[in-house]
């Protein structure tokens, strides 16, 4: 599939009819690199898709981890459902920022395994995702800076290991949630981190 039908995949029903038609682009005749939210490089590939308060209807097509040329995702403030493709954790290796913000998402948060070397912001606040924080969250994200999952449905403990795989982490945002346990002693050791937010959870 070329990345003009991995795109339109996040045309999904009437919904995704309509949506289309008010913006500029999102069809088979034009250049996807010319679309409303669309960015390309100079080889013509996707770099940044930012589709955040468009009021997108829709799940998020594991097509999109196939745009392999990605940086930036900004799909936040939008109507988006179900949980999150695995792929999108396992396939972008460029990725340096994701928001996912303000949906109703469900499930696990994504490790975006695949992005660890590049990734420098993740923001997944105000979902319904559940379930634990992933021990490997953060893992060999050197260059991660904001790490923000605030009001979710998170349970458990804080990982220990978060204090050490994202050593540079700037902004640690937990807050609105269902932690339980202590505070791990780790995160005394993020010593760039200028924000820490961890109220009202149990």
């Amino acid at each position: 599939m070329s990345q003009k039908d991995n795109l339109l995949a996040f045309l999904q029903g009437n919904e995704g009819v309509v949506w289309a038609s008010q913006r500029t682009g999102w069809d088979e005749e034009t250049d996807e690199c010319e679309w409303d939210g669309v960015e390309c490089n100079a080889y013509n590939h996707v770099t940044i898709l930012n589709l955040e308060g468009s009021n997108l209807i829709a799940t998020i097509p594991p097509q999109v981890s196939k745009i392999t040329s990605l940086t930036h995702l900004y799909l936040g403030s939008n109507k988006l459902y179900g949980t999150v493709p695995n792929e999108l954790s396992t396939n972008l290796p460029n990725l340096v920022q994701i928001d996912l913000s303000v949906n109703k998402l469900r499930g696990s948060i994504p490790l975006m395994k695949e992005s660890s070397s590049s990734m420098e912001i993740m923001n997944f606040a105000h979902n319904q995702f559940e379930g634990t924080l992933p021990v490997a969250l953060g893992k060999d994200m050197e260059r991660l800076k904001i790490l923000d999952v605030k009001y979710n449905r998170i349970k458990g403990i804080i990982p220990p290991e978060l204090g050490t795989y994202a050593s540079g982490l700037v902004e640690l945002d937990l807050s609105n949630n269902l932690f339980s346990g202590s505070i791990p002693e780790s995160l005394g050791s993020l010593t760039n981190l200028l924000g820490l937010f961890l109220s009202n959870n149990d």
